[in-house]
């Protein structure tokens, strides 16, 4: 996730190369170990990246899809968004 600081820079470009150069540090590898130990605390392999932006409005833009650009660029897989349906009423099913 993006630091405090990171989150209130109000520069969506600073933002961005911020959060693209922590990402760069912690690496494929890290982010992987990350996301397993998520995994298995869970104990559940249906694993959702969430962030609070309403996407649907125009122009919006968030750290997940900053995510996964970085995470297919740099591991060659996509990390794709959910269909709406899913979104709203079939995530938990």
């Amino acid at each position: 996730a993006p630091t405090r600081e990171m989150l209130y820079l109000g520069d969506a470009c600073t933002f961005d190369k911020m959060y693209r150069e922590r990402l760069d540090d912690l690496g494929v590898d890290g982010v992987r170990k990350l996301l397993t130990d998520c995994v298995e605390r869970a104990n559940n392999d249906r694993l959702v990246l969430l962030c609070f932006e309403n996407l649907d409005e125009p122009g919006k833009s968030c750290h997940r899809q900053i995510f996964a650009a970085w995470y297919e660029e740099n591991s060659g897989e996509v990390v794709p968004e959910l269909e709406p349906d899913v979104r709203q009423n079939r995530l938990f099913e």
